[in-house]
């Protein structure tokens, strides 16, 4: 008989382990552990697996002929229940699903504003459109109504007033129809750009280059705040910029455009008082505007600088028919002609912006 140095317990001596505890006879008193019969000892099967350590220095041959130099698969998940973030085919990164949903939500609002925005500004350009073409244009004349002057008119102005309900009915029915963004952009471009252009003919050179550039800066800024790392939003702000610098800087007639409002003689009127500092108010909105080269983290102010953009050329009108109505007239066309201009520049500079190539803007 072998008594086992673990638990005590004779044992055969051919056996292996012990009848009472399990223990390995075959391994030498040495290494056994005494038992002191006086704690017990909670038995279970205990799973051990070899650590193993890569490093940069262990080559092939330093590895052991029966190792397993096969790549340690990641786990797809963590702890943390996060998502694996993939670099360039490779697990690099876990991140909490907390974290990821807050970062889809934010890029889906900002891809879902500019569509908002879009079909709001449709709606109540369309709906401005079609006031404009019922509301009278004067407060001294029975015929002051549009469709009452329709026979009379010449064919530019024909065109310029049918344009009106035309573009609103199209406006309307593009924001409130489910049709794709691309679409709604395109027909917001179009109605634009068409009731500006009608109305540009006898309007000098310089008068049609501001308003060009009127419509393409906001459409820049537009473009700056729906794709923050855009370089062609970039490119034509500093465009139009430039252009706008030149309308204002560059002397006609001997005189410099942002001063020629001081030159004027003085008036008591304060419509034309704010009027002679809107050239002013102009510049510095285009100084403002370069801050889209700030880091795509900031939206540069963008959003504020093109409404307030889209405000110019409706406030030059407003304001001459605040000055002409003080002054004893009864002509509403100066409040019409600035609607007009507000609903049809911001139908075109946002349509324009919808419309960019997505291949142009990465950055």
């Amino acid at each position: 008989m072998a008594a086992c140095q673990h638990c005590g317990v004779d044992n055969p001596k051919d056996a292996r382990f012990c009848g009472g505890c399990g223990h390995d006879l075959t391994i030498p008193a040495a290494r056994a552990r005494p038992s002191t019969g006086q704690s017990r000892r909670r038995r279970g099967t205990v799973r051990r697996e070899p650590l193993r350590i890569d490093t940069a220095l262990e080559t092939e041959d330093e590895a052991p002929a029966n190792a397993d130099l096969s790549p340690v698969a990641k786990p797809p998940f963590s702890s943390l229940s996060g998502h694996p973030l993939m670099v360039e085919g490779e697990q690099a990164l876990e991140l909490p699903q907390e974290v990821l949903r807050s970062g889809v939500a934010s890029e889906r609002r900002l891809a879902e504003e500019p569509a908002r925005a879009l079909r709001f500004t449709m709606l109540a350009a369309g709906v401005l459109l079609l006031g404009v073409f019922a509301a009278p244009w004067s407060l001294a004349d029975d015929q002051a109504f549009i469709w009452q002057q329709l026979r009379r008119l010449s064919a530019l102005a024909f065109a310029q007033r049918a344009l009106l309900i035309i573009g609103g009915v199209l406006l309307i029915a593009s924001a409130l129809l489910p049709l794709s963004m691309r679409v709604r952009a395109l027909v917001a471009m179009v109605v634009g750009l068409a009731e500006l252009g009608l109305r540009l003919p006898g309007a000098s050179g310089r008068q049609v280059g501001l308003a060009m550039l009127l419509v393409l800066l906001p459409a820049a800024l537009a473009l700056r705040a729906r794709s923050r790392g855009s370089r062609l939003a970039r490119g034509l702000t500093a465009l139009a910029v430039a252009g706008l610098l030149a309308q204002l800087l560059i002397p006609e007639q001997g005189t410099m455009p942002l001063l020629a409002g001081l030159s004027a003689p003085p008036t008591e009127s304060l419509a034309l008082f704010f009027k002679r500092l809107l050239p002013f108010a102009l510049l510095g909105l285009s100084l403002l505007s370069l801050l889209v080269f700030l880091p795509r983290q900031s939206s540069a102010g963008a959003p504020l600088w093109a409404a307030l953009l889209l405000l110019y050329l409706p406030l030059t009108s407003w304001l001459q028919a605040a000055a002409l109505l003080g002054a004893g007239g009864l002509s509403l066309g100066g409040v019409h002609t600035g609607v007009v201009a507000w609903s049809c520049g911001a139908c075109a500079a946002l349509g324009l912006a919808q419309l960019a190539p997505r291949a142009l803007e990465a950055s």
